[in-house]
């Protein structure tokens, strides 16, 4: 199966891509077969410009 995993953050505790992380982590523990793919998502508030930059490869 293929599985993409879309969370935003978790205020305060994960960033979205900890989240995404985190997920899979757990996903692959039940079925280590799956193949994921990870798009940490943003609703335009916190960690807008670090996701969106990540996403088009931008560079600090």
């Amino acid at each position: 199966m293929r599985v993409l995993v879309v969370p935003d953050k978790f205020k305060s505790t994960l960033t979205a891509r900890q989240a995404a992380r985190a997920i899979a982590t757990g996903w692959r523990r039940v079925r280590p077969s799956d193949a994921l793919d990870l798009l940490p998502m943003t609703d335009g508030g916190d960690g807008f410009g670090r996701i969106m930059g990540s996403l088009m490869g931008a560079r600090a």
